[in-house]
Protein backbone atom coordinates (compact mmCIF):
# COMPACT_ATOMS: atom_id res chain seq x y z
CA UNK A 1 0.00 0.00 0.00
CA UNK A 2 1.43 3.59 -0.18
CA UNK A 3 -0.10 7.17 -0.16
CA UNK A 4 -0.45 9.14 -3.50
CA UNK A 5 -0.08 12.67 -2.82
CA UNK A 6 -1.27 13.71 -6.08
CA UNK A 7 -4.60 12.42 -5.49
CA UNK A 8 -5.13 12.35 -1.93
CA UNK A 9 -5.75 8.36 -1.68
CA UNK A 10 -3.79 5.21 -0.95
CA UNK A 11 -2.88 2.82 -3.80
CA UNK A 12 -3.17 -0.66 -3.24
CA UNK A 13 -0.82 -3.23 -5.06
CA UNK A 14 -2.37 -6.61 -4.39
CA UNK A 15 0.09 -8.58 -6.68
CA UNK A 16 3.01 -7.19 -6.08
CA UNK A 17 4.42 -9.52 -4.35
CA UNK A 18 3.20 -12.58 -6.39
CA UNK A 19 6.02 -14.20 -8.83
CA UNK A 20 5.21 -14.83 -12.20
CA UNK A 21 4.81 -18.82 -11.47
CA UNK A 22 1.57 -17.24 -8.62
CA UNK A 23 0.10 -15.30 -11.05
CA UNK A 24 -0.04 -18.16 -13.94
CA UNK A 25 -1.64 -20.10 -11.37
CA UNK A 26 -4.10 -17.96 -10.81
CA UNK A 27 -4.66 -17.32 -14.33
CA UNK A 28 -5.40 -21.47 -15.06
CA UNK A 29 -7.34 -21.86 -11.72
CA UNK A 30 -9.69 -18.62 -12.63
CA UNK A 31 -9.89 -19.10 -16.10
CA UNK A 32 -8.43 -16.20 -16.74
CA UNK A 33 -8.43 -14.96 -20.41
CA UNK A 34 -4.30 -13.96 -21.26
CA UNK A 35 -2.89 -12.98 -24.36
CA UNK A 36 -2.23 -15.70 -26.66
CA UNK A 37 1.63 -14.01 -27.24
CA UNK A 38 2.82 -15.43 -24.43
CA UNK A 39 1.99 -19.15 -25.16
CA UNK A 40 4.84 -18.25 -28.10
CA UNK A 41 7.48 -16.78 -25.59
CA UNK A 42 6.45 -13.13 -24.45
CA UNK A 43 7.14 -13.12 -21.40
CA UNK A 44 6.78 -9.05 -21.31
CA UNK A 45 4.21 -7.59 -23.71
CA UNK A 46 4.52 -4.24 -25.07
CA UNK A 47 4.01 -2.65 -28.54
CA UNK A 48 4.99 -4.52 -31.95
CA UNK A 49 8.26 -3.16 -32.92
CA UNK A 50 9.75 -2.92 -29.39
CA UNK A 51 8.70 -6.55 -28.03
CA UNK A 52 10.12 -10.13 -29.09
CA UNK A 53 10.25 -13.36 -27.40
CA UNK A 54 12.62 -14.50 -25.00
CA UNK A 55 13.76 -18.20 -24.31
CA UNK A 56 12.81 -19.48 -20.50
CA UNK A 57 16.12 -18.81 -19.12
CA UNK A 58 16.29 -15.22 -20.34
CA UNK A 59 15.02 -12.09 -17.70
CA UNK A 60 10.87 -12.12 -18.60
CA UNK A 61 11.88 -7.99 -19.50
CA UNK A 62 14.72 -9.02 -21.90
CA UNK A 63 12.66 -8.92 -24.73
CA UNK A 64 11.13 -5.53 -24.00
CA UNK A 65 13.14 -2.53 -26.22
CA UNK A 66 15.81 -5.13 -26.89
CA UNK A 67 17.56 -3.08 -29.10
CA UNK A 68 17.82 -0.10 -26.74
CA UNK A 69 21.11 0.29 -23.91
CA UNK A 70 19.65 -0.33 -20.97
CA UNK A 71 20.06 3.32 -19.83
CA UNK A 72 17.68 4.28 -22.03
CA UNK A 73 14.55 2.03 -22.14
CA UNK A 74 11.10 3.49 -23.38
CA UNK A 75 9.77 2.46 -27.02
CA UNK A 76 8.74 6.64 -27.68
CA UNK A 77 5.74 5.46 -29.07
CA UNK A 78 6.62 2.95 -31.99
CA UNK A 79 9.29 5.26 -33.28
CA UNK A 80 11.55 3.36 -35.49
CA UNK A 81 14.57 1.25 -33.65
CA UNK A 82 17.10 3.22 -35.80
CA UNK A 83 15.84 7.10 -34.12
CA UNK A 84 16.40 5.15 -30.73
CA UNK A 85 19.65 3.68 -31.12
CA UNK A 86 21.05 7.11 -31.91
CA UNK A 87 18.95 8.91 -28.95
CA UNK A 88 20.56 5.93 -26.59
CA UNK A 89 24.05 6.25 -28.07
CA UNK A 90 23.65 9.88 -27.62
CA UNK A 91 22.89 9.51 -23.64
CA UNK A 92 25.43 7.00 -23.01
CA UNK A 93 28.25 9.41 -24.30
Amino acid sequence: MQWSERYGVFKIHPLADWDEKRVWAYIEVNEIPYNPLHDAGYRSIGCAPCTRPVLPTEDPRSGRWWWEIRAVSECGLHAAPERHLARATRAAA
